[in-house]
């Protein structure tokens, strides 16, 4: 037999249990979002004119997710030696049209895409193929 509590006391219920544990993980900095280790991850943003950041350092030989989307007004187009890798791998159903490595990937406004590779240490360059849109470019540092 199940006993009464005191009148005026409140049982604490699941969801308020788990809220006051996720509160308690935040406020010691423990990070909930990036509970799966088997992914390093970078955002790239393009915008008018450039990209953000332009230096990206990313580990040699491990699974990463690389994201990069368009927040700028006008198209643009990512383009590096990596898209021609066999390993490199993104959902080819958000692009308008045939595509090939060499074009790059077509961005339009408010647009992401996000690639999943894994790359031996080097340096890898990306730009903006868009007549125009000159200086829009950076390097991917893959290290140890």
């Amino acid at each position: 037999m199940r006993s009464q509590d005191p009148p005026g006391k409140k049982r604490n219920t699941h969801k308020e249990v788990s809220g006051l544990l996720i509160l308690a993980l935040w406020i010691c900095g423990i990070p909930l979002s990036s509970c799966d280790t088997a992914f390093s991850s970078a955002t790239i943003t393009a915008e008018e004119f450039r990209f953000s950041p332009n230096l990206v350092k990313l580990p040699a030989l491990q699974k990463v997710r690389l994201i990069v989307r368009n927040q700028g007004r006008e198209r643009h187009v990512f383009q590096s030696p990596i898209l021609a890798l066999k390993d490199v791998r993104f959902d080819k159903n958000s692009l308008v049209g045939p595509w090939k490595s060499a074009d790059g990937i077509p961005l339009q406004p408010g647009k992401r895409i996000e690639l999943s590779l894994v790359l031996p240490e080097g340096l890898y360059p990306f730009r903006c193929l868009i007549r125009g849109h000159k200086g829009m470019e950076g390097t991917l540092m893959v290290v140890k």
